[in-house]
């Protein structure tokens, strides 16, 4: 396969695959003491570089942004294709809707996927939450608060997940039938709310998500719905809430908390950084690191 095959292969993930697969072989050294890191996004690199920075010792680490899941696997196939050989590479992707949908891609063993819908979802937890509420909240855990923030949020993101899983049914009754809606285009304070301590859906909040995330001409039959409805187990929300969902109401739950800590006492100031919402870049390196991932990056990075 000439060069020009493989620009064409990359053509179709898009531009950023491309710039990403010249950028890697202007880079590579025959050398050795390198380790190529593919990643779908630049804000992946916040949770996973800690982690393998950590297994890399001294080696040189360069970084690769493939502008989406298939940017990333069209460069991994493109680089195989011309070299036969991954072993100086990584490659990180989220999981997505792919495995309901039959449509996950190969994962070789230079790949690690997500165990949930995305890397998102591994930010999210009660280990997370203690962080932010005693490093960044400063709520010492005999402080009463402490306990009543845990209760609250375990009950709040069970009532969260409940209120978004007709919504997730409706995506993938979407999905199945070739639509793509729109999942960035939406604007959850519209869908979800917050009701004296309740977190539901909005009045009309189902129909308000499907106007903002599709055309009006794309529809799916009710019964589809339901049938995703049924496969989709509270027990395994991991792998069906969107992460940047679940990210939202987190951020929404302890920026919902910590006002209601400031208003008791007004000398105290919310750190700006969880103030502003950037949660994923405050907890991507403080979390720790899944088994999953840990095993990977044993195996790959010896």
């Amino acid at each position: 396969m000439t060069e020009d095959d493989f620009v064409g292969l990359l053509a179709l993930e898009g531009r950023s695959g491309i710039a990403a697969f010249h950028e890697f072989r202007m880079a590579r050294s025959d050398r050795g003491g390198q380790v190529h890191v593919f990643f779908e996004g630049d804000e992946d690199a916040l949770f996973y570089l800690p982690a393998i920075r950590g297994r890399a010792g001294t080696r040189d680490i360069r970084i690769y942004y493939c502008g989406g899941k298939w940017g990333v696997i069209g460069v991994r196939d493109a680089i195989e294709g011309e070299t036969g050989l991954l072993t100086d590479c990584l490659f990180f992707i989220d999981r997505d809707y792919d495995d309901y949908l039959d449509s996950q891609p190969p994962v070789d063993a230079n790949t690690y996927i997500t165990d949930g819908y995305s890397v998102e979802n591994d930010v999210v937890s009660t280990y997370a939450l203690d962080i932010l509420l005693v490093e960044f909240g400063k709520v010492s855990k005999v402080d009463p608060q402490y306990a009543v923030a845990h209760q609250d949020w375990v009950l709040a993101h069970r009532q969260f997940v409940r209120a978004i899983r007709p919504i997730v049914a409706w995506c993938l009754a979407m999905r199945e039938v070739k639509h793509r809606p729109n999942l960035n285009n939406v604007d959850l304070r519209r869908v979800i709310r917050c009701w004296r301590g309740r977190y539901c859906r909005a009045a009309g909040g189902a129909l308000t998500f499907a106007k903002m995330a599709a055309r009006r001409e794309e529809t799916v039959a009710i019964g589809d719905i339901r049938r995703w409805l049924r496969r989709l187990k509270l027990d395994e929300y991991k792998k069906w809430v969107r992460g940047k969902y679940e990210l939202w109401h987190f951020r929404h739950f302890v920026l919902s908390f910590l006002s209601r800590r400031r208003d008791l006492n007004r000398n105290w100031v919310i750190p700006t950084a969880v103030r502003e919402g950037r949660l994923f870049e405050i907890l991507g390196g403080r979390i720790g690191v899944r088994p999953s991932l840990s095993e990977f990056l044993e195996r790959q990075l010896p």
